[in-house]
């Protein structure tokens, strides 16, 4: 077993490189050692956790891009690697359409006792809302991704992992941080009401501050962290790397939770995803011409689909669309 641990401890530790390790993605699926490769894994997993989990989460994202293609949904006993990539890869991999809204992972390998994981996925055009076992709350919005422990161990901090967008409202434990991982940041807390937005498809990631106080670790070289307070945002753009925080409308920021969508200085391409999501279509930009554009617009909860494509025209000079049927077009 020490090849194994040897062999994926050197693939986690590897500089970044964009892509994917085909020979090593062929190794780590191979039937073969599975109980081997789930104890190694499960040690790697133990002793990161220990030293920092920063480095756990390093981990996870030094996978990133390249574990496409794991859409397991097994229900039932399932081989913990599997799950270590499932966490993995909802942190970069645009989103699945899993039909389902609820998939449980329980792990009975060999005799150890894995955590038992939910993972909830969010269709375009739906929002839902979780309790989670120590009765925090989670708003999830369109095409989102979290898994989180059914249950929370008594000892250890509360792990939480998003692709998407959620308002958390915590239950306060000062024993045991509450931390929702995100591919370019963690967010720590307390107890707290907070808005984190990490969609793998956008070009930056946001969390914001209701209540509360919130520790946000940044994923860069040098570690960077931020303490916010309330009514203030960070924002970190994912294309320059350059950071963010300023203060905000809190109500706008969590205005989705009603069904509106407040746009602030964003592209048309940022508005363009939020419309896919909100009613579930496809929509494809025919033209660079707009790039440079930066809108700011509310658009109400009982505004259809046309009637949203009719304010962009108006606020962008020269700008047409077409809807046919789920798909839109801009020219």
């Amino acid at each position: 077993m020490l090849q194994i641990r040897k062999k994926i401890k050197e693939y986690f530790e590897k500089p970044y490189k964009a892509g994917v390790d085909k020979s090593f993605i062929k190794w780590f699926r191979q039937e073969d050692s599975i109980e081997e490769k789930n104890d190694a894994l499960w040690e790697i997993w133990e002793d990161l956790d220990v030293v920092a989990d920063e480095t756990t989460e390093e981990s996870f994202s030094k996978l990133q891009n390249r574990l496409f293609g794991q859409t397991t949904k097994t229900i039932g006993p399932t081989p913990i690697y599997r799950i270590l990539l499932r966490i993995a890869s909802i942190l970069i991999i645009p989103l699945l359409s899993f039909g389902g809204a609820y998939l449980y992972v329980k792990n009975s390998v060999s005799n150890i006792q894995y955590p038992e994981l939910v993972e909830c996925f969010v269709p375009n055009g739906e929002m839902r809302t979780i309790l989670l076992s120590d009765s925090s709350t989670v708003q999830l919005n369109s095409g989102s991704i979290l898994i989180y422990p059914k249950e929370f161990s008594d000892n250890t901090a509360r792990y939480l992992y998003l692709n998407g967008e959620a308002s958390f409202s915590v239950t306060r434990n000062e024993n045991r941080p509450f931390i929702v991982k995100t591919s370019d940041m963690d967010v720590e807390v307390l107890g707290t009401v907070f808005n984190v937005s990490s969609y793998n498809t956008n070009d930056y990631v946001s969390t914001a501050l209701e209540s509360g106080k919130v520790n946000v670790h940044l994923k860069d070289e040098d570690e960077t962290s931020f303490i916010l307070e309330p009514n203030n945002q960070i924002v970190l753009d994912k294309i320059t790397g350059k950071t963010e925080v300023k203060k905000v409308n809190i109500e706008n920021v969590m205005a989705w939770k009603k069904g509106y969508i407040m746009v602030e200085g964003l592209s048309i391409n940022d508005i363009s995803k939020m419309l896919e999501r909100k009613y579930d279509v496809e929509v494809h930009i025919h033209s660079d011409k707009y790039e440079e554009e930066r809108i700011t617009a509310k658009f109400m909860n009982n505004e259809s689909l046309i009637e949203c494509m009719s304010i962009l025209e108006q606020l962008i000079p020269d700008m047409k669309f077409q809807i046919n049927g789920n798909k839109v077009y801009i020219y």
